[in-house]
């Protein structure tokens, strides 16, 4: 009797055949195909080739989980790592990662006007640097010291030298010691000052020449005395008073000078007769609302005016001036 062949053997994988090496690694022995692992390089799931062929691991190169590196970043393990999320900082800030840094302050509300914060900067910068030179005008004869207007405008010492360079570059200050006084270019400026004034002055001054008849003036006070700034003589009349620009006379004199001087609340215009010249008939009114301006405007005749008419013209023709240099 013949026997039946014996059945052929089975092939099995390799890994199911024996035991496994003891340098193989955990991972290649239980997956169906394995790759030899190189320290640092990421295992891409992708890269494994098709079938159930297991490559043999080299002993020197292969890494178990445990022996991994612990300096490996955690994203390097696996593709489907969450990266942590940076910290926000401005771009160019310099600031390290990691850290949040405040964003700079760009803009400031003053008196409900928003402004740049430069801008406000610059403008505190400004307002005292004119503080200290109006504090060093108002001072008349008396040199002050660097202490003193430190104490005037409430600022420093090392904040009144600043403060002082671009003034004493442009001469509207003069440094004698320890002492500071008003430069020649205070005059420079008010110079240029006085033809703006008079420009401004001008169609009001017109409209009362005419509607008068007689001379319209602005005068301004320069210290003790009164000075005409500005005259419009009428186009009209057969005769009237040529009164030049220049003209100085004591502020306490002529209806000019005592309309400057005119207290708030007092009579609105001033009318004196033959104070400077003889027979001349002066109504004049004060300029009113101009900071820093003592003026007044009025009309001069060799006749005597009507007050209740003439007062109310040069009122006028000084209200419309200080709007004019508004």
């Amino acid at each position: 009797m013949v026997g039946r062949p014996p059945p052929p053997a089975r092939r099995t994988p390799s890994s199911a055949a024996g035991p496994a090496a003891p340098w193989a690694s955990a991972s290649s022995a239980a997956a169906p195909s394995a790759q030899a692992a190189v320290p640092g390089a990421d295992v891409a799931p992708s890269a494994a080739p098709a079938g159930p062929a297991a490559s043999v691991a080299v002993p020197s190169t292969a890494v178990t989980p445990s022996a991994a590196p612990r300096s490996a970043p955690s994203h390097a393990a696996s593709p489907h790592a969450a990266v942590p999320p940076l910290a926000a900082h401005p771009v160019g800030s310099g600031a390290p990662a990691g850290l949040v840094s405040a964003a700079p302050v760009e803009a400031v509300t003053l008196d409900g006007v928003t402004r740049p914060a430069a801008a406000k900067e610059s403008s505190l910068t400004l307002e005292r640097g004119l503080a200290l030179l109006q504090a060093v005008a108002d001072a008349d004869t008396e040199a002050l010291s660097i202490s003193d207007l430190a104490a005037t405008i409430g600022a420093s010492r090392a904040a009144v030298y600043r403060l002082l360079v671009p003034l004493q570059a442009r001469g509207l200050v003069r440094r004698d010691g320890s002492k500071v006084r008003l430069g020649l270019g205070v005059l420079r400026l008010a110079a240029r000052a006085l033809p703006q004034l008079r420009v401004a002055a001008l169609p009001a001054l017109r409209t009362l020449a005419e509607q008068v008849g007689a001379t319209a003036h602005l005068t301004v006070a320069d210290g003790p005395e009164a000075q005409a700034v500005a005259v419009v003589e009428p186009s009209w009349t057969a005769f009237h008073v040529a009164y030049r620009v220049g003209t100085r006379h004591p502020v306490r004199l002529g209806a000019a000078g005592r309309a400057i001087e005119l207290p708030p609340g007092a009579d609105p215009w001033v009318c004196t007769m033959g104070e400077l010249q003889p027979g001349a008939c002066g109504v004049a009114a004060p300029v009113r609302g101009v900071p820093g301006l003592r003026a007044s405007v009025g009309v001069v005749a060799m006749q005597e005016l009507d007050v209740d008419r003439v007062g109310p013209a040069v009122l006028t023709a000084a209200t419309e001036v200080a709007q004019a240099l508004h």
